[in-house]
């Protein structure tokens, strides 16, 4: 996203308005920028900045789900808490595959299905009543949400 004063023109002649907050919460400092239309005040979109991580805000006010690290590189929540290391309940995995008709899929294909289905009904609800996310960390450790 380019960076755009307010009343200049992004790409296609649009002006622009921006909000900028932050937040201090036990030393820890969070921040975000929301972009307008200048002529209708529409939500055009804008990002938020926690912990060095930046997640992208769509034009509804909800995160895309993009989300970029530290160093610029696209990510994502499930890659953050690193689900592809968890050990997970057979029996349910069976069971999801059978009900969705995975059963020809490849246990990878399987496993990442799972996830997906796991992460989204655990992200679905949080998003839904746009829960914000806090973190907590030790010796630079994360510790909780």
């Amino acid at each position: 996203m380019e960076t755009v004063l307010p009343g200049e023109a992004i790409a296609g002649g649009r002006s622009v308005r921006f909000q900028e907050t932050s937040e201090t919460d036990a030393g820890e400092t969070s921040s975000s920028v929301m972009y307008y239309d200048a002529t209708t005040g529409a939500l055009l979109g804008g990002s938020t900045l926690a912990d060095g991580y930046s997640s992208v805000i769509g034009s509804d006010g909800y995160p895309t789900g993009d989300i970029y690290d530290p160093d610029g590189n696209l990510t994502t929540l499930a890659g953050i808490l690193k689900m592809d290391e968890w050990t997970f309940d057979e029996t349910l995995l069976g069971q999801w595959v059978v009900a969705n008709d995975m059963s020809s899929a490849s246990a990878e294909e399987q496993l990442e299905g799972y996830i997906q289905y796991i992460f989204d009904e655990a992200t679905t609800q949080f998003y839904q009543e746009e829960v914000e996310f806090k973190t907590y960390s030790r010796a630079g450790e994360l510790i909780g949400w």
